[in-house]
């Protein structure tokens, strides 16, 4: 008889707290850490796509609730990188 894994629970998170990546590439460096405050505007992990760095920035002031990528990660546009809240 065949057994199958349990699907993991799919956390869904709400477009207006996902900090998303704005194009492809590489996660070179998180420079916010989880619980940490953040402004409007402030680097939050910085990623690397066609050989240049490129500061992705909190979309709004908040809370770093969780990061969903992990340094040397490589992401897709529009994946979902951290939540804020």
């Amino acid at each position: 008889m065949a057994t199958f894994a349990e699907k993991p629970a799919i956390s869904l998170v709400m477009e207006k707290d996902a900090l998303t990546a704005p194009i492809a590439g590489r996660i070179v460096l998180l420079r916010a850490n989880v619980g940490q405050k953040v402004e409007r505007g402030e680097c939050v992990c910085i990623l690397e796509a066609m050989k240049m760095q490129n500061e992705i920035t909190a979309p709004k002031a908040g809370v770093v609730k969780e990061f969903r990528v992990s340094k040397g990660a490589i992401v897709n546009k529009g994946d979902v990188l951290a939540v804020i809240a």
